[in-house]
Order: structure tokens, then sequence, then C-alpha cells
């Protein structure tokens, strides 16, 4: 069993309880506007260029079997259109300035690294699967839950909710909390700004509470897209509904995945400005205000 990993973060401290170990899965069925890990969207491997690290030295070229790096007037040019992901011109950088998002790995060698960690889980950290989207690889999503389960691993899913129902109950029900997202509350902004049909990120919601199973709500706040009370009110009315919700996250937008889209080849889209700090405090508050039944922070 083999999925495609483009990174595994151990020691992360904000995907789920306790000291994780976090696995991102490649591939995305989503678009939003604001997204941080663009890496994770695509479900191929991806060529990731640091321009900033080049020293011009042509390694890559002579190691590019496809073409699509030259020197032409001292400078790095790159085809990203004619690369097929082998990952060869990454090996041979010497400056960091090439690399891979995305590798086919067993399970199996996935685990390893995350048994590694073992010691500092104690009974609060463990496994996360993030992404891209876990439940674009379900099957092997459900590998390594089933593989941590029997090391006695606590399992969190990160998802977005958003794809087959019987892929989404499979992982679901082998973790033991869900952080599930909340993007949009109005049915044609969250399509318009994400490209997800509201009645299916719904229909995961009431999954999870059929599968009664453990959620945390988290909420990305963006600037001029869901920074208001109508959306905060919306959050509530989810809170209360679904009584599985343990708590709210407030994901306040940050900028690195616009510096992360220029690399990868990809359009910049939309920009956003960035929060002060007392912004988003300010959206907690709000929310909090709203929703008395769970508890309300940053994420």
């Amino acid at each position: 069993m083999k999925g495609t990993v483009f990174n595994i973060q151990r020691f992360s401290v904000n995907d789920g309880p306790g000291v994780r170990t976090t696995v991102f899965l490649k591939g995305c069925p989503l678009r939003c506007a604001w997204c941080h890990n663009p890496e994770g969207l695509s479900p191929r491997p991806q060529l990731y260029f640091d321009a900033q690290k080049c020293v011009g030295c042509s390694a890559c070229v002579q190691a590019c079997a496809e073409g699509c790096h030259e020197m032409r007037d001292g400078r790095h040019r790159l085809s990203l259109e004619k690369c097929r992901g082998c990952g060869a011109c990454a090996e041979a950088c010497a400056f960091g300035a090439l690399s891979l998002y995305g590798q086919a790995v067993e399970a199996e060698s996935v685990m390893k690294t995350v048994l590694r960690d073992l010691p500092f889980y104690e009974n609060k950290g463990g496994l996360t699967i993030s992404g891209g989207e876990p439940l674009m690889q379900a099957q092997f999503s459900c590998k390594l839950l089933d593989l941590a389960r029997a090391a006695g691993i606590h399992c969190c899913v990160e998802s977005s909710g958003y794809g087959d129902q019987e892929a989404a109950r499979a992982v679901f029900e082998r973790a033991d909390l869900v952080l599930i997202d909340c993007k949009h509350t109005e049915a044609e902004s969250l399509r318009y700004w994400t490209g997800a049909r509201l009645e299916r990120i719904e229909a995961a919601y009431g999954l999870l509470l059929e599968l009664h199973k453990p959620a945390v709500l988290r909420c990305p706040v963006i600037p001029g897209v869901n920074d208001t009370r109508a959306h905060f009110e919306g959050i509530a009315r989810i809170v209360q509904k679904y009584q599985n919700i343990q708590a709210v996250e407030v994901m306040a937008y940050h900028s690195l995945g616009e510096g992360k889209r220029t690399a990868l080849g990809m359009d910049r889209g939309k920009a956003f400005s960035t929060p002060a700090p007392e912004q988003s405090q300010a959206w907690v508050d709000c929310l909090a205000g709203l929703i008395s039944r769970v508890p309300v922070s940053l994420g």
C-alpha cells in the first residue's frame, strides 16, 4: 500500500492535542483562494524552485533528462510544463534551490517515522493525517490509521470533509478525533471561494455526528471573504446542531502560501491582507460571545 506524501512534520503542536507527527498527503478536490498549502493541491509530485538559493551551478541542467532547466544570460530558467516529477534535479542541487514535493511511499515506511516519536506522545499526542485532503487517498489513510491504532497511537484526521461518503466513513471511523473545516457557511460564497458545495460539507458534519466521533471545528478566517458576523453566527449554529463538536479553532489568514505558489510555478491568485494579532483575537472574542457550549481559541 503506497501513498503520495509531500511532508512529514515531526513535533507538531498545531494539528491536534499534544505532540503530533503530521503526515501531509498530496491531492485536494478544493481550490480555496487563500490556500496555505498549495503544494498539496495536485496529486502528482511537483518541483519547487527557490530562486534565492540558486547559484547558477548548472548541476540541474546536467541531471534533467527532460530539458526543464537551462542557463540563459547567467540566470536559471525553468520550464515546469516539461517536468515529470522524477526529482533528479533536486537530488543534484547542493544548495537547496530545488526540492520535490510528493513521493510515493509505503504505509509501513511512514509508520517507522511515526513510531520514532512514540516517547513524546505521552497520553495526548499521536499521528495526524492532513493534506491536501486525506479523503482523496482514503485507502492509504485507512492503512496508516490501522497501523497507528494497532500500535496504540492516538489518531487525528484533518479534513475539509469534501469527498466520497463511503471513503469519508472509512477514514473517520478509524480516527479518534477529526479536525473538520468550516470555510464558509453561505452556499454561493463557499462555491465561489473554494469550489465546494455546502451540502457535501454538511453531509460530512452529519456523518461525524452519526459516528459519535469527537470533532474540532477549524475555521479559516480570511479578510474580505468570511470575516463577518453573519458567518460567525453560522458557525455558532453548526456547533449547536452537531453536539459532537468539542471545540472551535480560528485559523487566521497568513500569506505563506503566496510564496509557495510562486516557487511551484503556479498563479499567485488573489492576495489577501494579513490580520493584525488584535484583529484575530477580536474574531475569537466574537465567536466566543456567540458560542457558550465549547471553547473557542486561535488555532
